[in-house]
């Protein structure tokens, strides 16, 4: 008990709560010599833009809650930061919140920094009542994976993150369609298929939240419409969308949208279980299609690996696996939610 009181007084005096003002460039430092050659494999401006953020410096003073995701606290010893965690809740749960940016200075490890700073973000959620905590982890990360599942984490899901670069698309995409073919099913979604669309997102949902096309959150058709038209007017950013309909009823689910800056374009894509294997490809090329029209950029997915046959269409047209990475969750609240709803797209917390 007084070695424990002792380590509660020793981090007491070393852990604060993330300042927006004061810490983001020191959080920049930290974030490029914690992951720079994970940040550079998957063409992250994660650092760059935290700097330019800083530049910002009283302009960010305020309550933690409206600078999510810098929402966390940090390790400091003799004035300088060298440990971080990051929460922020989810856009389309905020009874779920993200961990990310788990990282201490490669000189300060050992010496179980980041499992205080992790035993803080717990007790703040719970204290929160926050429902659910999440994360991403590289499997090959033993260290971080140990330390997560000792904090009670369980892995959910297993993810690669893909990329199809700007100079090796295919030089064809899609072709002359005959009746037989999957290709011939699919079309843009009508508002009557809005209702079934976020059905099927539900249904296929994974780790955490919903997916980010926006129409799980969104009840009505018009609603997501307009939603997609103001995007447009202040981005100039599209988003396409497809869905197979064989019978008349959207079994499967395509869409990608477009970065006019520095990219990628992102793309995301669904399938009912009982109708894998026969539309991955042609939605794979719908959108290809689509997205030749825009700025060139690198096109990003995140596909699981229950979902093969969309990984094998994706690796057929040119994506490669840039990294591959457990979903895992905690459930602080675990009578209240006994279903996993789902987040394909979730920072990595280590």
């Amino acid at each position: 008990m007084i070695a424990q009181a002792v380590g509660v007084a020793a981090a007491s005096e070393h852990i604060r709560p993330f300042l927006p003002h004061r810490d983001l460039a020191d959080l920049a430092t930290l974030i490029e010599a914690a992951f720079g050659p994970e940040l550079a494999a998957t063409g992250s401006h994660l650092v760059q833009d935290l700097r330019q953020m800083a530049m910002l410096g009283p302009l960010l003073r305020g309550p933690n809650r409206l600078m999510s995701p810098f929402y966390g606290f940090v390790w400091t010893e003799n004035g300088e930061l060298v440990g971080n965690v990051s929460l922020s809740p989810e856009r389309e749960d905020r009874a779920v919140w993200s961990v990310t940016n788990v990282a201490v200075m490669p000189e300060h490890r050992g010496r179980g920094i980041a499992s205080q700073l992790m035993d803080r973000a717990i007790a703040l959620a719970r204290a929160r009542r926050v429902r659910r905590l999440i994360l991403q982890v590289r499997p090959d990360n033993g260290i971080a994976v140990a330390l997560y599942r000792r904090c009670g984490f369980v892995t959910l899901d297993t993810v690669h993150e893909l990329r199809l670069h700007k100079h090796q698309w295919p030089l064809v995409v899609g072709g002359p369609v005959a009746r037989s073919d999957p290709a011939s099913t699919l079309r843009a979604p009508r508002a009557a298929d809005h209702a079934e669309i976020r059905a099927l997102l539900a249904r296929l949902a994974t780790v955490g939240g919903q997916p980010v096309s926006g129409r799980q959150s969104t009840h009505h058709p018009w609603v997501w419409g307009a939603y997609r038209l103001l995007h447009y007017a202040v981005t100039a950013e599209q988003t396409f969308e497809v869905v197979a309909c064989p019978a008349g009823r959207p079994v499967a689910y395509a869409f990608a949208q477009t970065n006019s800056l520095r990219g990628p374009h992102e793309a995301a894509l669904y399938v009912a279980p009982q109708h894998r294997g026969h539309y991955e490809a042609a939605l794979w090329e719908w959108l290809l299609a689509r997205l030749r029209r825009a700025v060139p950029q690198h096109v990003h997915t995140t596909l699981s690996v229950s979902h093969p046959e969309a990984l094998t269409a994706a690796w057929d047209l040119g994506f490669r696996t840039v990294r591959v990475l457990d979903q895992m969750a905690l459930d602080l609240q675990p009578g209240r939610d006994p279903a996993c709803k789902g987040m394909a797209y979730l920072r990595t917390a280590g």
